[in-house]
């Protein structure tokens, strides 16, 4: 092969392989510019999200604040209901009942000397508290009338109270000598508990206005615990 045609062979060749080359050039500049496009929208699409969760957090947090006003303002309002039934349950204990049940026990010849409200002691890490304490006579014998006063009184109450009398002078040794007597009551008493607590003895009062009143029957005679 004569050197001009080899050397124009290389020249051709070259002269592909710089057109290929810039050909190269131009799709690696363009995949370059659609990468950055593409880089570009993923950016934008998480700078979106990043926004729209900082929205939705922004507006989780002014729901939780919402949230904890109407809480504080539930607590709040159930601590004002709470305050009128204790309250409404301390006016029954103090302003009826413990005036009270010495005149309603004076009817069953039982003569309280004295009353007393909240009356506590401890023994081996265990507690006692009986609402209002009666102490007296009744048939010539010392008494002593444990009551047990409810804002609402249930079946479970009366069966509770029964337990605490049956240990009643391991608290109270001091009433050891004399006959106990209980004493149920309650703002309000749930259907049927006033014949279940008369059957386990105990006398039973209830609220009729601005007035305490014993709603056993006549003939009724209470438990005597010893």
């Amino acid at each position: 092969m004569p050197y001009d045609d080899y050397f124009k062979e290389v020249r051709e060749l070259l002269k592909e392989l710089a057109e290929s080359q810039k050909l190269t050039d131009k799709k690696l500049a363009e995949s370059r510019e659609d990468i950055d496009k593409e880089l570009r929208e993923i950016r934008r699409d998480i700078q979106k999200e990043i926004e729209q969760t900082q929205k939705e957090i922004r507006d989780t947090q002014k729901e939780l604040r919402e949230s904890q006003k109407s809480v504080e303002r539930s607590v709040e309002t159930l601590k004002g209901e709470v305050t009128k039934i204790v309250g409404g349950w301390g006016m029954f204990v103090e302003g009826l009942v413990a005036p009270g049940v010495p005149k309603l026990l004076k009817k069953c010849d039982i003569d309280i000397k004295s009353t007393h409200l909240n009356v506590e002691n401890r023994l081996n890490g265990r507690r006692m508290e009986i609402d209002v304490m009666g102490v007296g006579t009744r048939n010539g014998k010392g008494i002593v009338v444990a009551c047990s006063i409810k804002s609402r009184l249930q079946a479970s109450d009366v069966q509770e109270f029964i337990e605490r009398l049956d240990s009643f002078f391991d608290f109270f040794p001091e009433y050891a000598d004399r006959e106990l007597i209980g004493l149920v009551g309650g703002i309000r008493i749930d259907g049927g508990v006033e014949k279940y607590a008369e059957r386990q003895g105990f006398y039973v009062i209830g609220s009729s206005g601005d007035v305490v009143k014993l709603l056993n029957k006549k003939d009724f005679k209470p438990k005597i615990w010893k």
